[in-house]
């Protein structure tokens, strides 16, 4: 039986809330604007916004600048994500 278009989002849906969740701790816990993580990240802040509240999906580009602006592993930041297959 074919998936449905959605089927993947779906899949990664915790995953990708619980990602972004992750970064709105870092960049919290360090006093950082959303303006200037997107700054410091090169991405626009619309799309981090995203991205925290499990919206956006993460090339692998930007988890590395992601990572890099809020200087830490990107491997922390994904380590351990539970994804539902």
């Amino acid at each position: 039986m074919p998936r449905a278009a959605n089927s993947d989002d779906d899949e990664f849906e915790h995953a990708r809330i619980e990602f972004g969740n992750r970064i709105r701790a870092v960049r919290q816990s360090q006093g950082k604007s959303l303006e200037s993580l997107a700054e410091g990240s090169s991405l626009h802040w619309s799309f981090v916004s995203r991205v925290e509240r499990g919206h956006g999906n993460v090339t692998f580009k930007s988890l590395l600048r992601l990572a890099e602006a809020l200087g830490v592993d990107p491997g922390d930041l994904v380590s351990g994500l539970d994804i539902k297959h």
